[in-house]
């Protein structure tokens, strides 16, 4: 049997064991356990324990970035054996608090260009160069929350769009300097996206949500929750194009009305007891039902994929409840 093949089956193995130290154990049986073992380890660092663990592991990117930019002076950090930041494929850095975040470690994990999944939530002291910069760093990023991150600009989503193309999901909630360009270059360079958050993205309007939907036609979830610029012409598209769509959260959309959604043929609204147009709000979520009995032809057949809708707070009359019932 083959090295490469010993090390698939021994390293599925590994990843059975739940207890680290059981890990560290493994890299002091030789040299090739080693590495796989350190592999495993460095795969999810789990950070959130002690914050002691994420300064040694920027000290360790970084003296292993002194070393392979050092050609003949000997670095002046400790030496790395291997190349860690190659091992790190998921990350999660949301439990650090406003004051402990810095550019400097957005800078230290750039390095890891084999990074696939990044939670960033709650980074408020970042700069903005730094974030137009370094997340165009991660080219096989696959999916990334950005939540409150108040520095994040157009130009920074448009730099990742063109670097990372195997994007699936990203959340930019309460990003609030986010607006209709980044949503047009998402649409065009991420056709493939499941998932799009951008609530409380206020400068969002119907040209961008138009663009994505259009531009989209796998998108399977989507959050304009708090976009004010939203009006019906976006979400009747949403029903036209987006035809997988399972879960739409429109909360506080205040500009939406009864004609952002499919209507009913006027024999079939007037048999509908109690209908009574303009008068009532909907204050709470609707969950859909996903076979619901008239779909109209302008809208077409496979938009019954929806199965969760959230108008809380949306000013919108029975008849509009009742099309989607």
């Amino acid at each position: 049997m083959s090295l490469k093949e010993n090390r698939e089956i021994i390293t599925h193995i590994f990843r059975y064991l739940a207890n680290q130290r059981d890990l560290f154990n493994i890299l002091l049986v030789c040299r090739a356990w080693s590495g796989w073992g350190a592999e495993i380890l460095w795969h999810q660092p789990d950070l959130k324990k002690k914050e002691s663990c994420l300064q040694k592991m920027l000290c360790t990117l970084d003296s292993e970035y002194e070393m392979k930019n050092t050609m003949h002076d000997r670095p002046s950090g400790p030496t790395t054996y291997y190349t860690y930041s190659k091992f790190i494929r998921r990350l999660d850095l949301s439990h650090l608090g406003s004051s402990s975040v810095s550019d400097s470690i957005l800078t230290a994990f750039s390095r890891c260009e084999l990074l696939e999944r990044v939670v960033l939530a709650g980074w408020e002291n970042l700069t903005s160069i730094i974030l137009e910069t370094r997340l165009a760093s991660w080219p096989n990023l696959v999916s990334i929350n950005l939540t409150d991150v108040s520095a994040l600009t157009n130009q920074a989503i448009i730099s990742l769009t063109q670097a990372s193309r195997k994007v699936l999901g990203i959340n930019v909630t309460n990003c609030t300097r986010l607006g209709d360009p980044s949503l047009i270059a998402i649409s065009q360079n991420w056709p493939d996206i499941r998932r799009l958050k951008t609530g409380r993205c206020h400068l969002v309007t119907d040209i961008g949500i138009s663009a994505v939907v259009r531009g989209c036609p796998m998108l399977l979830e989507l959050d304009v929750s708090g976009c004010l610029g939203v009006t019906d012409s976006a979400i009747r598209d949403v029903w036209t194009h987006s035809r997988r769509m399972r879960e739409l959260q429109l909360a506080s959309c205040n500009a939406l009305t009864d004609l952002a959604f499919p209507s009913l043929d006027s024999e079939a609204e007037q048999d509908l007891p109690g209908t009574q147009k303009g008068t009532d709000t909907m204050p709470v979520n609707a969950v859909v039902d996903t076979d619901p009995p008239h779909v109209p032809e302008e809208f077409g057949t496979e938009v019954v994929a929806l199965v969760s809708l959230d108008l809380a707070h949306s000013k919108l009359s029975d008849s509009s409840e009742l099309t989607l019932a």
